[in-house]
Formats: C-alpha cells, sequence, structure tokens
C-alpha cells in the first residue's frame, strides 16, 4: 500500500469533515445565539469551565501512549480502557461534588444542576476513548472523522430544537450529553476492539510516564485560555460571561478552522527537518506566510464587518458583545501566527521552552487580570488578555527566531503582504457596506458581499503567489495524488 496515498487520504477526511464541522458549529452558534438567553449562554459557559477543568486529566496522557505503544497492544489497550473508565466514573462524582462549590464561586445557583449533568459526559468518554485511540493508532481516519461530525450534527439539531422550543440553558445541556453518547456509540459500533478484562500494573505505570510533559502543557494552556471568562463570572455576572464568550467563540472559530489542521501536520515535518537547519527555517517562514495569508483576512473582517453583521442578524440583543469581539479578533490573529512556534520547540526536542513561556504567560495574567476586571470590566479585561497574548507571541516568535537563526527583517517580510493585503480588502468590504446599503440591510446581501470579497481575496492570493497558483491548480485537478505528491517530497527532504 502507498504509505503517502494513505496518508493523504487521512488528510483529507480529517480535514474535509472538521471544516464542515466547524462549518455547522458556526452556524448553530449563531442560531444559538438567537433563541438562547444571553444570560443562559453565559450560565453554559461558566459550567463549562467547571467541566473543563475536570476533564484536563481525563485522558491522563494515555491516548499518545497507546498510539505509540508497540509491545503488547491488547494488554495495553485493555489496561488503558479500564484506566480511562475509572477515571470517568471518579471525574462524574468530583463533578457532582464541585457543584455547589461553583455556584457559589460565580454567585449563581442555576450553575450546580447543569454541571451535574454535564458530568456524566465523563463517563461516556471513558467508554470511548480507548476505541478512538486505536481507530487513529491503526489508520481509519474515515471512521474517526465521520463519527465525530455525526455527534456534531446531533448536537447542533437537537441544540436548535431544543432552543426553539423555549429549553434556554438545558437546550445546550441535553445537546452536549447526546453528541458525547453519540460519538461513544458510533465508536463502539465501529471499533474491533472489546476490552478483556485484565489489568497490568507495569503496563499501567509505563503508559502513566509517557507524556507527562505534553499533558502540563495542556493543562498550563487551558488554564490560560480559560482564566478570563473564569474571572469575569467571579467578579461580573453570567449576562456579562455570556456576551465575551459570545465574542470570544466568534474571533477564535475562523482562525481555528484554518489552522486545526494544520499544527498535527507541521510538528512531524519539523521534528525531520531538525538536523537541516536552512530548511527547516525556509518551511517555517513558509507556514507563517501561508498561516498569515488566511487569518490576517479573517481578523480584519472581523474586526470592520462583525458589528454591522451582529447588528443585522440580531437587532441590539448582541451589541454588548460587539466591543469585545473587535479586539478578541486581534487575539486570535496573533495566536494563530504565533501557533507554529510551539511546533518548533517540539520539533526540536525542546518542550521545556513551551512549559516555561505558558507559566510566564500565567503569571502576568493572574492575577493581574482579576483587579482589571474589578476596576475596568469586561472592556478592560478584553484589552489585558489581549495584550498579554500579543507580548508573549512576540517572545515566543523572537525565541524561535532565534533557534531558527531567522533575523527580524525576513520573518517581517513574510507576513507583512499577507497583512497589508487582508486589511486592504477587510477595507473595501467595509465600504462597500456604506456605499451600497442595500447589501448590507439584508442577510443575502450581506451573504453576497462577503462571498464576494472572500473570492476577490482569494484571487489576489493566486496572482500574487505563483507557488500557491499551482499547487492551488494541481489540487483542484487530482486532490489526492497532490497532496501524496507533496507528503512524500516531504519524506525525502526529511
Amino acid at each position: 500500500m502507498n504509505s503517502g496515498r494513505s496518508i493523504a487520504g487521512g488528510f483529507l477526511w480529517t480535514g474535509g469533515t472538521s471544516y464542515v464541522s466547524q462549518a455547522v458549529t458556526i452556524v448553530t452558534t449563531l442560531l444559538l445565539a438567537k433563541y438562547v438567553p444571553v444570560a443562559d449562554l453565559g450560565i453554559f459557559s461558566l459550567a463549562g469551565l467547571v467541566v473543563g477543568w475536570l476533564a484536563l486529566v481525563r485522558g491522563l496522557g494515555l491516548g499518545t501512549a497507546l498510539i505509540y505503544e508497540q509491545q503488547d497492544v491488547q494488554k495495553a489497550s485493555a489496561t488503558t480502557f479500564w484506566l480511562l473508565l475509572a477515571t470517568g466514573v471518579l471525574l462524574t462524582a468530583l463533578s457532582f461534588l464541585a457543584a455547589p462549590l461553583a455556584a457559589r464561586l460565580f454567585h449563581n445557583p442555576s450553575i450546580e444542576p447543569v454541571v451535574q449533568v454535564l458530568g456524566l459526559s465523563f463517563i461516556f468518554y471513558g467508554l470511548m476513548a480507548t476505541q478512538d485511540t486505536l481507530l487513529q493508532k491503526g489508520g481509519r481516519f474515515r471512521t474517526r472523522a465521520l463519527a465525530g461530525l455525526a455527534g456534531t450534527v446531533v448536537y447542533a439539531v437537537l441544540a436548535v430544537v431544543l432552543a426553539i422550543q423555549g429549553f434556554g440553558v438545558w437546550s445546550l445541556v441535553y445537546a452536549q450529553i447526546a453528541q458525547t453518547v453519540s460519538i461513544a456509540a458510533a465508536m463502539w459500533a465501529v471499533s474491533p476492539f472489546r476490552p478483556s478484562f485484565q489489568f497490568d500494573r507495569a503496563v499501567a505505570r509505563r503508559l502513566l510516564r509517557f507524556g507527562n510533559f505534553a499533558l502540563l502543557n495542556d493543562v498550563l494552556i487551558f488554564v490560560i485560555l480559560t482564566l478570563d471568562r473564569a474571572v469575569l463570572g467571579r467578579v461580573t455576572s453570567a449576562l456579562t460571561v455570556g456576551y465575551y464568550d459570545f465574542a470570544y467563540r466568534l474571533a477564535n472559530y475562523p482562525p481555528n478552522a484554518v489552522t486545526a489542521q494544520l499544527y498535527p501536520v507541521i510538528l512531524p515535518v519539523y521534528s525531520r527537518l531538525q538536523s537541516q537547519p536552512a530548511e527547516l527555517k525556509r518551511v517555517y517562514l513558509a507556514t507563517i506566510k501561508h498561516i498569515t495569508y488566511l487569518t490576517a483576512f479573517l481578523a480584519f473582517a472581523i474586526v470592520l464587518l462583525g458589528p454591522p453583521f451582529l447588528r443585522l442578524l440580531y437587532g441590539d440583543k448582541w451589541v454588548p458583545a460587539i466591543p469585545p469581539l473587535q479586539v478578541l479578533a486581534v487575539y486570535g490573529l496573533t495566536t494563530s501566527i504565533a501557533g507554529p512556534t510551539g511546533s518548533v520547540f517540539y520539533g526540536l526536542g525542546k518542550p521545556n521552552l513551551q512549559v516555561i513561556i505558558h507559566v510566564l504567560k500565567l503569571a502576568a495574567t493572574f492575577p493581574a487580570l482579576y483587579f482589571i476586571a474589578v476596576s475596568y470590566g469586561v472592556m478592560g479585561a478584553t484589552l489585558y488578555v489581549t495584550g498579554v497574548n500579543l507580548l508573549f507571541a512576540i517572545v515566543s516568535v523572537i525565541w524561535t527566531n532565534r533557534l531558527l537563526g531567522i533575523h527580524a527583517g525576513e520573518y517581517l517580510q513574510s507576513i507583512a503582504g499577507p497583512m497589508t493585503l487582508g486589511a486592504a480588502i477587510a477595507s473595501i468590504g467595509l465600504l462597500a457596506s456604506f456605499s451600497l446599503p442595500l447589501l448590507s440591510e439584508s442577510i443575502p446581501g450581506f451573504a453576497l458581499l462577503a462571498v464576494g470579497f472572500a473570492a476577490a481575496y482569494v484571487g489576489l492570493l493566486l496572482l500574487l503567489d505563483t507557488t500557491l497558483r499551482s499547487r492551488a491548480a494541481a489540487l483542484a485537478a487530482h486532490p489526492r495524488q497532490t497532496i501524496a505528491g507533496l507528503l512524500a517530497e516531504g519524506e525525502r527532504k526529511g
């Protein structure tokens, strides 16, 4: 079997279904924002933070360990299953115990039952996580991707239907549980693995030792990404958190959709090129350039076109979310551009650098964020977290550039063109919305405006970048063969 084509097929399935899933999620978010009260969205966000904090340890790093396990996969799989199921049961119990404390922490008793019901998802995760890992280990990308997409569709349909019926926050809660259950059922239906009643302590210790560094890094990332909502929930109200969380999600969906499939691919590439510094430098700068091409336009479009879009879609309901949305678009842009630095650190065998940066970033964020939120409210907190994110994005880039021998001028040259082009196209779109009010005063007209300028942006990209133009033409004609060829080329260079 041609490994390049096999990987290409997996990339197409995971990437394609991921983008479909992201699109469904964005549409669902926009619909829920219309039918669910803002305060209920805030309650769900705060409850999700509590469950998310507990979820940090639900996998114990065992998924990565099982993928790399080669000695006795059957015994390791059974051991992993029972470890994860036991962890899921324990975390569900902890959710029930933590729920009253969370309600007191955020001064909102409505949070307690939401946390308790959401905590049931840990059991279903424990039942399916091993099957999911083994499908990934076996290269069954299509099966995994379709199971995940099915769960997203279940969530979207149930959440919207219940929201229209007036279930409020419970439309989100029931939909999330249904999503987890549907994915678990799909995993059991398609996976040949059935756990045997065996548990090997030596295997368990070996698996648990693997990947602890990555687990620590994940914990730091999650705390940093959720600290803003936790602080706002403590010092303001669920209503304020609802506005902020909606703005945060909208601002970060586009860059996340663009980069989510890229980061897992670039890590092994950077790792293979660690002995070829000149080639690694070239590939890294090319990565940054193309990420910026994609995310700069989206960020500027959110800043300039987000306000009229929200007013058109919701009237005055979400007007308080507009200022945070515009600031957080900068947050999303800097996160996406600085994202590959972490892959460079790991690829060069220096994961400790990523951990150091996240520890420093956490120290800079808290407790200062608490006092800023108390004194200056949601906009003060938004500006502060965006500023801290920008500062440490710059630190990460400088550190990476030193490792790779990249001069500041080289780096700025790689992002200056995409940033300028993105700002120009988005600005023209804003001027067009003012000059042609019929386009900005109806949803079909606004959609036509957005599609038109997105097409213009893509056209300019293809016109200005000959490499991108040739690869786009090849990809359109022969998608699987083109991706397989690019992967094979990367393997030869590595």
